[in-house]
């Protein structure tokens, strides 16, 4: 797995949700509230784990999913980060 600087995370995330969802990113701040702010669904949180998974190599397994690493795009990225600083 390969490293990749924190605002490049970001900018692959925010660059997934406009793709695939009806957001631009200068709706989305780092901290919008995936969830609560009805930003994704269950739905998407299942594309958003595949779509990480395949960009960056990281693995979830079932106690990742949930609240506070999809909470909004910081944590997210975190997430990311911490796989591949840990080379997983």
């Amino acid at each position: 797995m390969s490293s990749m600087e924190p605002t490049e995370v970001k900018k692959k995330i925010y660059q997934f949700l406009e793709d695939n969802y009806s957001y631009q990113a200068s709706e989305i701040t780092d901290t919008t509230d995936l969830l609560d702010g009805y930003v994704i669904d269950s739905l998407g949180i299942i594309q958003i784990v595949m779509f990480l998974e395949t960009s960056f190599g990281c693995e979830f397994n079932a106690n990742d999913v949930n609240a506070d690493n999809f909470k909004n795009i910081n944590t997210l990225s975190e997430f990311v980060e911490g796989q591949l600083k840990n080379g997983k």
